[in-house]
């Protein structure tokens, strides 16, 4: 089974059951939209749960024939099996649940890092005279304005390609927008250009706006990062060193010398990579600048 069938199959084997729950997995529509996965909600927790299914019995069977095997008790093999498989199961199901917010957390990341640029060049544009419609198929074409250029690209080619009014292809990029930034802009397009205002000066106040608002984020990653800074130092640097003499001092005094020496080791060729990169990811994960 591929790609559609696979789709239509969990749909006739979960549907009616996801259909029960619905109210409560309802929100997760908006965050479907907004990732541009085209499935309804009832079809994507279908496939969830096919997938879900599909993990335990794998893992419930192979697990339970590996641990059989090696000790030769069956019952506990499957109990274990079942554990293994529940867990399984239920991480399989909360990746699909988390997975469309994510993606779409993710890109308005990348459009709330680039659309200061975005607006300053499109106001540049506007100001040349050139059609609006066209603004939109050169912003798409730059792949450095990343997300926004593929925004602006489906924009361009549902005027271009599928005859669409402009507003109207303006107000639905806009609902599928993740990002609230990028909502008003092309909200505030489309008002300008209804009114017959003067988008140059739109889009240069947008521009505007857009970069006082990425330099506050900026300063704000400032003092965190400072924050990190101290924390990191205290926490990891001072503390490693604090437990590296401690131990140190212990095991001169006599007693467990050898096993105070393998928490030293672990410490220094584990703990402190380990908190290091999770400090690391941390501040990628929060930074304005990151994609």
């Amino acid at each position: 089974m591929k790609g559609r069938q696979l789709i239509f199959q969990s749909y006739r084997w979960f549907g009616r059951h996801v259909k029960k729950y619905r109210h409560l997995i309802k929100d997760i529509a908006s965050d479907l939209q907004k990732a541009e996965i085209h499935l309804t909600v009832e079809e994507y927790f279908s496939l969830a749960a096919f997938f879900s299914l599909l993990g335990f019995i794998i893992s419930f069977i192979t697990l339970t024939i590996v641990f059989s095997i090696l000790t030769g008790d069956v019952l506990v093999s499957a109990l274990f099996s079942f554990f293994v498989g529940s867990f399984l199961t239920i991480l399989i199901f909360s990746l699909f649940y988390f997975y469309p917010s994510q993606v779409s957390a993710s890109k308005k990341k990348k459009i709330d890092n680039g659309i200061h640029f975005a607006a300053i060049y499109m106001a540049t544009l506007a100001g040349t005279g050139l059609p609006t419609y066209k603004i939109f198929k050169i912003i798409g074409d730059f792949e450095e304005f990343g997300e926004i250029a593929r925004i602006f690209q489906k924009i361009w080619y549902a005027i271009d390609r599928y005859g669409m009014d402009i507003s109207e292809a303006l107000a639905r990029a806009a609902e599928a927008s993740p990002s609230e930034g990028l909502k008003e802009l092309l909200w505030g397009m489309k008002t300008t250009m209804s009114t017959g205002a003067d988008l140059k000066r739109f889009l240069i106040q947008k521009g505007d706006d857009f970069v006082i608002d990425y330099r506050r984020k900026l300063q704000e990653y400032v003092k965190t990062l400072s924050i990190f800074m101290e924390m990191y130092i205290t926490a990891v640097i001072v503390g490693s060193v604090f437990i590296l003499v401690l131990t140190t001092i212990m095991s001169l005094l006599g007693g467990y010398a050898q096993q105070l020496q393998t928490v030293q080791i672990i410490l220094v060729t584990i703990g402190l990579p380990f908190l290091s990169a999770a400090f690391i990811l941390m501040l990628k994960m929060i930074s304005p600048t990151e994609t």
